[in-house]
């Protein structure tokens, strides 16, 4: 049996027509059971933020809350875009010249090449446009790794996770804003199967997603992380198939 290609994202508006509404729904609406993926699909939701620009003190590692005062979480600022620049289709191509197998799929063996090319496309696209290239960040990276994998082991497709914990808790978890008093994060996930887990096919999913954009774009944002694990967060998917969550961080 051949296998399809999937590609799911969060995101805030949908791309194609007729694909089901939300965050990884896959409800058919009929009582039918799931109905038959078709061979290309974007499911999108809402990105994520959260800002601590006010608040004085400093957020460590082993706190059970943030600071409440300035801190805001939900949905990307999109006016951080410019006019909500499009999609750089010249630099995705120049910078897939530049970056190693963006079109390959992920395999055990290549996640680490494959998350090094995720990060090469994101900063070609920032760098045509005047923004500093997005440096690796370690803490950043442990975040949205064991979120890729906690999202693929129980089978949810969604950036707070079954536990209750939100975004903000899994980077603050992690030991990133150790001595911040002031922050600015987001997130982004999404997985592929077939051919549309390539480097290339994530990064232009994205950014074909206003709201997702708003994140890759944003001026504020020095570093990211970036956790991709084989397997997809959804039951019933054939094939070779990887989970990508990029956490940024400024």
């Amino acid at each position: 049996m051949r296998t399809r290609p999937l590609v799911t994202l969060c995101a805030a508006l949908a791309l194609v027509p007729a694909v089901a509404a939300g965050c990884g729904s896959d409800d058919g609406g009929d009582g039918g059971g799931e109905p038959p993926r078709p061979a290309e699909q974007i499911d999108i939701g809402d990105p994520i933020t959260a800002t601590n620009e006010d608040a004085a003190g400093v957020v460590g590692p082993g706190a059970t809350e943030a600071p409440e005062a300035g801190v805001v979480e939900g949905g990307p600022d999109e006016s951080q875009l410019e006019d909500i620049a499009p999609p750089d289709e010249e630099a995705l191509a120049q910078g897939s010249n530049r970056c190693s197998a963006p079109d390959a799929q992920p395999s055990a063996s290549t996640l680490r090449e494959t998350a090094s090319s995720i990060r090469c496309l994101l900063n070609a696209e920032r760098r045509s446009r005047g923004l500093r290239p997005l440096r690796s960040n370690s803490r950043l990276a442990r975040a949205a790794r064991l979120h890729s994998r906690d999202m693929v082991s129980k089978r949810y497709f969604s950036h707070d996770a079954r536990d209750g914990r939100s975004m903000l808790d899994r980077i603050r978890a992690a030991g990133y804003l150790r001595a911040r008093a002031a922050f600015t994060v987001g997130e982004n996930i999404g997985w592929g199967s077939g051919s549309l887990a390539s480097p290339r096919a994530l990064v232009r999913a994205w950014m074909d997603s206003p709201p997702h954009r708003a994140n890759i774009l944003h001026r504020r944002y020095r570093e990211i992380g970036i956790g991709l694990v084989l397997g997809a967060p959804s039951p019933g998917v054939s094939g070779a198939a990887v989970t990508a969550t990029t956490n940024f961080g400024g």
